[in-house]
């Protein structure tokens, strides 16, 4: 399936998946082959956990599957708005929080940079309003409430 993800909601966070050509490959789960999907949990370059809690947990909160890899990377993405909700980065996950959350975000502790050597600010790395995740239900409403405000 073609979705243009290039879009003004998600800039600059696409630059994070550009690869040299700038072509964005979207594979949905439901597109893919037991194997396949299996493999991502273990071989994306991410926390299998990561991968779990992101697509098993925060993705069947939503209405529709939203569970798909960009450029091999395990994501959440809206199937009809193209939007970005939230991608797996290594032993974390980033989510997008929109406005009304974002008072929510910091009262329960959710960080928009990280303590790694280069100090992530996720600002600049995928725009406004996204923060590191948690594993938390705090983070199942914000990821649905964003799905309904990109319908």
């Amino acid at each position: 399936m073609t979705l243009k993800i290039d879009i003004p909601e998600n800039s600059p966070a696409y630059t994070f998946f550009a690869n040299t050509s700038e072509i964005f490959k979207v594979v949905w789960t439901d597109e893919m082959e037991d194997s396949e999907k299996s493999s991502i949990y273990w071989h994306a370059g991410c926390h299998p956990e990561i991968v779990e809690y992101v697509w098993d947990t925060l993705g069947t909160g939503l209405p529709v599957n939203s569970c798909c890899t960009i450029n091999e990377r395990p994501v959440l993405l809206h199937p009809k708005s193209g939007v970005l909700l939230a991608v797996c980065i290594g032993t974390n996950f980033v989510l997008r929080v929109i406005d009304d959350d974002i008072n929510v975000a910091g009262a329960e502790d959710y960080k928009a940079t990280s303590n790694w050597a280069d100090q992530t600010e996720l600002c600049r790395t995928f725009g406004p309003g996204w923060f590191f995740g948690q594993f938390s239900e705090t983070s199942e409403i914000f990821c649905l409430n964003s799905f309904d405000a990109y319908s």
